[in-house]
């Protein structure tokens, strides 16, 4: 079980409702609420899920796949816990708890929207799959500082594993290496009655409570 920490922030209805709605908007996935419990060392993650394949004779192999893929986000945040996290770079404790939410989705819509995850797969060397993953939390980070905090310097605890310089270094010859892709983003509809239903609490979504 989670240890409570001192600052407990609640995923209400309200604040569902309108992370859902950024979600559907920016990254064309819905967001689905999943217990902190089931959710280890993460409070949110991207599921990623492929629908059937159908007829498409504009592309060259014929078959398209629909993409399902959701954001799970979790229903409560331990902020003292998160604030204690290692990160490659950016210092947690500096974000303010009530921020944690939109931070946790932006970051999320990040790996989404410029599909970091890919250059795993398309990496020839074993040594690299380390490297970019460690790069894609790097600009996962940054892409939801950036707005969170529109215009503030991403805050770099002291023990960072690399300077700045020593990352953006480092991120170039990796995006030279395996360039990125932009994922196009289709946008969902935002009605609430459209949302991802709980899989974990029957007729519910299993929303935390302050006690």
């Amino acid at each position: 079980m989670t240890k409570r920490s001192r600052t407990t922030i609640v995923l209400t209805p309200a604040l569902f409702a309108e992370l859902d709605a950024i979600s559907r908007t920016m990254a064309g996935s819905a967001l689905e609420v999943i217990p902190l419990e089931e959710m280890p060392n993460t409070i949110a993650r991207v599921n990623y899920l492929m629908g059937s394949g159908y007829k498409d004779s504009r592309i060259r192999d014929g078959v398209c796949k629909i993409d399902l893929s959701i954001i799970q986000i979790a229903n409560r945040i331990e902020a003292d816990q998160v604030a204690t996290w290692p990160r490659p770079e950016l210092d947690f404790s500096k974000i303010t708890p009530c921020d944690l939410y939109h931070f946790a989705l932006w970051h999320e819509i990040g790996h989404r929207l410029h599909d970091l995850d890919r250059w795993v797969s398309l990496c020839s060397e074993p040594a690299d799959h380390n490297v970019v993953r460690w790069l894609n939390e790097v600009r996962a980070d940054r892409f939801a500082w950036n707005k969170v905090y529109p215009g503030a310097a991403v805050p770099r605890y002291p023990g960072a594993m690399r300077t700045k310089r020593q990352i953006d270094e480092l991120m170039k010859r990796m995006e030279k290496l395996y360039p990125p892709i932009t994922r196009a983003r289709r946008p969902l509809p935002t009605d609430p009655f459209l949302a991802v239903p709980d899989r974990h609490v029957e007729g519910q979504i299993p929303w935390a409570v302050a006690a």
